[in-house]
C-alpha cells in the first residue's frame, strides 16, 4: 500500500506510473491528498485546542492555590468548551483518516 507520505511527494509520478498499467487514478490521489490536507488543518486545530485547554488547566490550578475558588469556577466553564471541541476535531479526524486508509487501500502499488 502507498503511503501519504509518497503520494504527497511524488504525486504526479504516481499517477503517469500507473497510467501505464491503464489506471486513470487522478480523482483518487487527489481526493486522497484532499483529504489528507483537511486532516492537517484539523490536527493543527486540535493541537492548538489542547494546548489551551493544557493551559488553563494550569491557570485554574494556581486560582485555587491562591483561594480564588469563583475565578477558578469560571476558567472551568471555558474548559468544557475546549474539551467538547477536542471531541469533535477528534471524530473528524478519525473519519478523515478512515477514508483515506479506504481510498489508500484501493490504490495499487507503482510498478
Amino acid at each position: 500500500m502507498l503511503t501519504l507520505t509518497y503520494l504527497r511527494e511524488r504525486r504526479d509520478s504516481v499517477i503517469s506510473s500507473l497510467a501505464k498499467r491503464g489506471l486513470d487514478v487522478t480523482g483518487s490521489v487527489d481526493r486522497i491528498l484532499e483529504l489528507d490536507a483537511s486532516r492537517r488543518g484539523i490536527q493543527k486545530d486540535l493541537d492548538d485546542t489542547l494546548a489551551e485547554s493544557n493551559v488553563l488547566s494550569r491557570k485554574i490550578g494556581e486560582l485555587m492555590r491562591e483561594g480564588k475558588r469563583e475565578e477558578a469556577e469560571g476558567v472551568k466553564s471555558a474548559t468544557s468548551g475546549l474539551k467538547e471541541k477536542t471531541g469533535t476535531l477528534r471524530d473528524e479526524m478519525s473519519s478523515l483518516e478512515n477514508e483515506v486508509h479506504e481510498l489508500l487501500s484501493h490504490l495499487p502499488n507503482t510498478p
